[in-house]
């Protein structure tokens, strides 16, 4: 291991006082023991924010660190920025910069998640790529604060974890407790990620006095009358929270109220002191005695984010590299800021300090810094979609719905259908009301309910409806008609056979009563059909499917041809072999596109189906 490598290791990973969290940090250990000698595992601590997560995480990253092994660290931000496998290319970034590492995998190195081809082959290559990590050295992955995680990056740490039995590798998670809601997709991923690596599970309980006394007495040794007058005092402020203790003791010792006295420390009376137990107004104190030239800054800085761009922060404040230099310095000494290794970003040194500020700004302040950011960003080539439309929407500005598609279809190529369906949604939510865009909210809606056919169906159902009325009221009757055949489709998925194969049938003939000049782009493979898989287009692939023109004139669709498949599944097995050796005798010869193969298939299935279930095991094989 060079020099270079243990100081970008321990550069990371320096940790703060820890009291009363000996049996976790016993824990801690043995798993990271356990891991150096090749038996990795999977831990999650949670608890309520500033109970200790990172300071535990940053202990046992200094341990490690100490011990040889390389360390490796990932953040989520606020849920509605964070990008599909955010705290991954978060970790990519730590990674990118270490000639000591094997190459990433290829979406990982470029930070263009979008080029996924398949996400089978990107967890493959993730996992290849952590086992030759831990070939090399043992190692410990750390991911913060994944209450903000997007389900494809849990979808990730599950299959992982579920494979580290075997390898030096400790993974390491964090998550708050008061965070999660059922809309998380933490919340919903938990249980089965606990059920599948066997990973344990630890939750941090608040501050003991005692625990409070240990405190105390690391850094303030006072006489004993006065350090059990400050322990009473934390224990009626600081409510167990350790971080809210640290806050209010540097507090006092700014304020002189805990001060050097003699060669030891003393304490003033505090009964007369009026000490906000709010952490906002503790930081909101500390931030005013840097001054205001440094106070409106680190405010912008908090609308930027957790982590805060250099070049992004002093574009955006005016300001010269030297005078944003300058501010850094300032706030880290504060313990507002921890400057990255790289040089280029900082983040605020914890999420709560981030919070006061940024609830500090009035809201006409915030919403014009926040539509200052995104047209900064918007400007930059590569800028992540989900941040721009998260600063556009904070700024009440019309251009966030187009950001927040634009971040879908990013989602939606990554395979990261659930948080495509949360971008959709969210644009589908701002055209609300707007006379004009109600074909283009349909559109979205109906997105939303074809991503979510395999992983919530009922949710799909309803988005489908509200697409098929919306469109209706927008003269659309493609997409309505197409709307009512996915519909068919989702309650197929859910078992419900009856009402879905009725609705299937609907849509068809409807799509089929269409004008050619309305039925036409039902035939295109754009990707708002949600259909198209988001690997790369074949270039002998045309947008509109080669068959289109004489299909439409002959009052066939494509989706007829998978009326078989349902019909069969629902046991409806002469109607479904008929339909489907019409549809194949028609577009037989037919010059065909993907949406015509896939068709096809669809209705060779339905047939072999329906002849298995009719005792023709020679006629289901030919067909299969």
């Amino acid at each position: 291991m060079t020099d270079a490598s243990t100081a970008s290791d321990t550069s990371r990973v320096e940790t703060r006082l820890l009291v009363g969290r000996s049996p976790e940090q016993r824990l801690l250990r043995e798993e990271l023991a356990a891991a150096a000698s090749g038996h990795g595992r999977l831990v999650v601590i949670g608890g309520e924010a500033g109970i200790g997560k990172t300071t535990l995480a940053r202990d046992l990253a200094k341990a490690a660190a100490d011990d040889g092994m390389l360390v490796l660290v990932g953040h989520c931000y606020d849920l509605t920025a964070t990008p599909p496998y955010g705290p991954w290319l978060d970790l990519a970034a730590d990674a990118r910069w270490r000639a000591d590492l094997p190459p990433l995998p290829a979406a990982f190195a470029s930070g263009r998640i979008d080029e996924i081809d398949s996400q089978a082959a990107l967890f493959a290559q993730a996992r290849d790529w952590f086992a030759a990590l831990a070939e090399r050295r043992p190692t410990l992955v750390i991911l913060e604060d994944l209450h903000w995680a997007d389900h494809a990056s849990i979808e990730l740490l599950r299959h992982l974890g579920a494979g580290v039995a075997s390898l030096p590798l400790c993974l390491l998670a964090t998550y708050r407790l008061d965070e999660l809601t059922r809309r998380h997709p933490f919340y919903q991923q938990l249980p089965a990620l606990v059920r599948d690596t066997d990973c344990r599970r630890i939750d941090l309980r608040p501050l003991v006095q005692d625990d409070l006394r240990a405190l105390v007495v690391a850094r303030w040794p006072l006489a004993p009358p006065d350090r059990e007058r400050l322990v009473a005092y934390l224990e009626r402020h600081a409510e167990g929270n350790p971080f809210f203790a640290t806050e209010l003791l540097r507090a006092l010792e700014e304020e002189s109220l805990l001060r050097r006295d003699n060669g030891g420390w003393a304490l003033a009376d505090l009964d007369r002191v009026v000490m906000p137990s709010l952490v906002r107004q503790v930081i909101d104190g500390r931030v005013a005695r840097l001054g205001e030239g440094t106070r409106v800054p680190l405010a912008l800085a908090a609308v930027i984010g957790q982590e805060v761009p250099l070049a992004l922060w002093a574009e955006a404040a005016g300001l010269s590299e030297d005078e944003v230099f300058a501010i850094v310095e300032q706030a880290a000494e504060a313990h507002l800021l921890d400057p990255e290794p790289d040089g280029v970003r900082v983040r605020f040194g914890h999420a709560l300090i981030r919070e006061a500020l940024y609830d500090g700004v009035v809201a006409p302040r915030r919403r014009r810094w926040h539509r200052q950011v995104a047209e900064i960003l918007a400007a930059q080539a590569g800028a992540s979609p989900d941040i721009v439309a998260d600063h556009f929407q904070r700024a009440s500005d019309a251009r966030a719905w187009e950001w927040h598609v634009r971040a879908g279809e990013r989602a939606q190529r990554a395979y990261a259908w659930l948080t495509a369906t949360e971008r959709f949604s969210s644009a589908a939510a701002l055209l609300e009301g707007i006379p004009g865009l109600e074909s283009q909210r349909a559109r979205l809606l109906y997105r939303c309910g074809r991503l979510r056919r395999y992983a919530d169906t009922r949710e799909g159902i309803a988005n489908l409806a509200v697409a098929e009325r919306v469109a209706h009221l927008a003269g659309d009757r493609m997409l309505a008609a197409d709307a009512t055949y996915s519909r068919g489709l989702l309650h197929c998925f859910a078992g419900e056979f009856g009402i879905g194969v009725a609705e299937l049938e609907a849509g068809v003939v409807a799509l089929e009563a269409l004008p050619p000049d309305e039925a036409r782009p039902s035939w295109s493979k754009a990707t708002w059909l949600a259909d198209a898989l988001p690997a790369r287009e074949r270039a002998d692939m045309p947008d509109i499917d080669p068959a289109a023109d004489v299909l439409i004139a002959a009052g066939v669709h494509h989706r007829r041809g998978s009326l078989p498949w349902f019909l069969a599944a629902a046991g409806q097995l002469t109607r479904a072999q008929t339909i489907g050796e019409q549809f194949v005798t028609i577009v037989e010869g037919r010059p065909a596109g993907e949406l015509t193969i896939s068709a096809t298939g669809h209705a060779w299935i339905g047939i072999g189906l329906a002849n298995a279930a009719l005792g023709r095991p020679d006629a289901a094989r030919s067909a299969f």
